[in-house]
């Protein structure tokens, strides 16, 4: 009785080991500016949200999956917010290296610069309308502000008290959108507004100010 035991044990063990060895393997997928792989296995997208996409066919099938996105050296654009929900557990992203691999948000344009007048170029940027941010050759701009940029400047690099004066106001041929920045006399907060019209008296008509809990008479002003 006690050698088939240890029978019985043996090819407990050796069953065991044979199941470790047969779980499935991952299923690779790739992200490439060519959408070409050294595997040539079919899995190749050129958009991370393509992939992700894939994953979500693939998991319907086989929920216990282990599914890689592998994304290979470029930079890539996100047009959206890539969602990973419950479902895609199990799902591993990663790219070659942090060096090899950008992720951006931003969308890349193409434009046409024509002098306006002293050192002042415009471009028409199509129907790319709503943005924060504006880079040229990798270097960030500063979007068109009141006061002008001045990097001596104490505060924000310039602030001025007229920021929101009726003439100063007046001026403006589009002010929605703009935001408006009011350091706390204390200089430890500040508040924030976003302009989203003109009044009949013609005064701005703001949006947010609840970044600080505790106001002050004295302030300083700067607004774009």
């Amino acid at each position: 009785m006690q050698k088939l035991n240890k029978i019985l044990f043996l090819v407990g063990f050796i069953a065991l080991l044979f199941s470790c060895t047969q779980e499935e393997k991952p299923i690779e997928i790739y992200v490439s500016q060519t959408a070409e792989n050294e595997k040539g296995d079919g899995l190749s997208y050129t958009t991370v949200a393509e992939a992700v996409q894939k994953t979500s066919e693939l998991k319907e099938n086989s929920p216990e999956a282990h599914i890689i996105i592998n994304i290979l050296p470029g930079t890539y654009y996100l047009s959206e917010s890539i969602t990973i929900p419950p479902s895609l557990s199990n799902l591993t992203i990663k790219g070659t290296s942090a060096s090899e691999v950008t992720l951006k948000g931003a969308t890349p344009i193409q434009l046409d610069w024509q002098k306006y007048k002293d050192h002042m170029y415009v471009a028409d940027v199509g129907q790319v309308s709503s943005f924060d941010q504006f880079v040229v050759n990798g270097k960030p701009q500063v979007l068109a502000r009141y006061p002008n940029y001045d990097e001596a400047a104490q505060y924000w690099q310039g602030f001025a008290e007229d920021a929101l004066s009726k003439e100063r106001v007046a001026s403006w041929k589009n002010p929605v959108g703009t935001y408006f920045h009011a350091l706390h006399g204390g200089r430890w907060g500040g508040f924030h507004f976003r302009i989203t019209g003109i009044d009949a008296d013609g005064n701005p008509v703001f949006e947010g100010g609840h970044q600080n809990n505790r106001a002050l008479n004295r302030t300083k002003y700067s607004e774009w």
